[in-house]
């Protein structure tokens, strides 16, 4: 349940450079996590803001894949890392989703052969997985299509387990989640985080709506303030709140009792109703809620980022139009672009500028909010009419292949289709299947 009075904001540029930042200390593609909507901060929106740092994805079920549209709005493949679905069997249904299933039986090896299954093997985690004894019949049952095995690790004999029973008989293993992914040893040829690419991006928060002067045992339990005020917040149980720690005016309070739709916390007496309570975010992390809550990071994010009505910040992408559109964009985006406090203030379209590169189609910059995108309206920057200029000239003279040189860039890591432009193999884009033998590592940037 969503409660109307809570707001969680997704931070969409945070979660790219979280990405960036595991794909340069990991060294080996990425497998992103969007089980679950993405543990609840939206999958779809997620997707889009690192599509271009990653591999492929990793979700739970075919099902999750359809209902987001992963393939079309991405252009990578994916893993269905839990059991075959029981409503979709027939293997041309993941073909055509660009989804490899996850088997460990021969019956299900046999049954989606045609999909290139990923045999899953039991290193200890005992659900979902093949054991050891069984793994060369659900191979041979196969057929020669399952190159590519993996594990659930939680401890580094669950890694070298896996290259023991596999290793030899598949051209590629994984084992390593967020929790293993810093031991080299447990990298292997690729990593499958979540928490990592989300930590920090949430931001969850109510307003206090009652505070009060406490005069002796309070609510339902009778339970006393240490400060001797108290307030009163909108989000219960039913909610997904649980007690713990909260953010009130920068000084850290806790929610102490925790009705159905209301939930009491201790206030210092200059906080007043209408005050912002950060239930996640700045400095109240993931992790704090989960040692105050006696759960894991994962579960405590999840309820959290599930708690209210989403609202992600906006991450800057650029639209291709036309000839060198894409290179006009990026080159004056690095000459200007300023920040209003945590909001970015895009550069607008060039076109009321520069009126003849309309007919060579080239586009200004949008902002993509949530999963919509919208144009921006016209602004002049020195930096886009020079870009603007450039263009044009090579448009009429036809010089080389219409690159400006715009030196490293960081902040716009190239695309597939970019790579594609240039006669480079980038992941396998015939095929669209991920492992295909040779370690893929992005070029990776962020924007910030």
């Amino acid at each position: 349940m969503q409660s109307p009075h809570v707001s969680v904001q997704v931070d969409l540029e945070r979660i790219r450079r979280n990405t960036a930042a595991v794909a340069t200390r990991v060294g080996v593609p990425i497998l992103a996590t969007i089980k679950s909507d993405a543990y609840g901060l939206g999958a779809q929106a997620v997707a889009r803001a690192i599509k271009d740092l990653v591999e492929g994805w990793c979700l739970f079920t075919i099902e999750e894949a359809i209902a987001i549209q992963l393939w079309r709005e991405t252009g990578k493949p994916a893993l269905a890392v839990g059991p075959p679905s029981q409503s979709i069997r027939d293997p041309r249904a993941y073909i055509d989703q660009h989804i490899r299933p996850r088997v460990s039986t021969a019956e299900a090896a046999a049954a989606l052969r045609d999909a290139r299954p990923v045999l899953s093997v039991d290193t200890g985690m005992q659900r979902f997985a093949c054991p050891p004894e069984q793994i060369d019949a659900v191979l041979a049952a196969g057929g020669g299509a399952i190159d590519e095995a993996f594990t659930h690790a939680t401890r580094i004999e669950h890694v070298r387990l896996l290259k023991q029973l596999v290793g030899g008989k598949v051209k590629r293993i994984h084992a390593a989640a967020t929790a293993m992914m810093d031991d080299p040893e447990a990298r292997l040829d690729a990593v499958r985080p979540g928490l990592a690419l989300y930590t920090g991006a949430v931001r969850v928060s109510t307003r206090l709506v009652e505070g009060h002067s406490s005069r002796g045992p309070i609510g339902y339990t009778g339970w006393t303030s240490a400060t001797g005020h108290h307030g009163v917040i909108l989000a219960g149980y039913a909610d997904g709140v649980q007690p713990g720690p909260v953010l009130i005016n920068g000084r850290q309070q806790h929610i102490t009792e925790v009705g159905m739709q209301s939930a009491y916390v201790t206030i210092d007496p200059a906080d007043k109703p209408g005050d912002e309570v950060v239930l996640l975010g700045e400095s109240l992390s993931e992790s704090d809620l989960a040692s105050a809550q006696q759960t894991t990071p994962q579960e405590a994010l999840r309820r959290m980022a599930t708690m209210g009505a989403r609202n992600p910040r906006e991450c800057r992408i650029k639209e291709r139009g036309g000839i060198d559109g894409r290179r006009v964009e990026e080159f004056a985006a690095r000459q200007q672009v300023w920040r209003d406090g945590d909001e970015v203030v895009e550069l607008r379209s060039i076109e009321s500028v520069v009126g003849p590169l309309r007919l060579l189609g080239v586009q200004g910059p949008v902002r993509a909010v949530g999963g919509r995108t919208e144009r921006r309206g016209p602004f002049v920057t020195f930096g886009f009419a020079v870009a603007a200029a450039l263009v044009l000239v090579e448009a009429l003279v036809g010089a080389g292949d219409g690159d400006v040189s715009l030196g490293p860039d960081a902040d716009h890591p190239p695309s597939a289709d970019a790579h594609a432009a240039r006669g480079e193999d980038h992941q396998d884009q015939a095929s669209g299947e991920y492992g295909s033998g040779a370690r893929h590592r992005p070029d990776i940037g962020v924007s910030t």
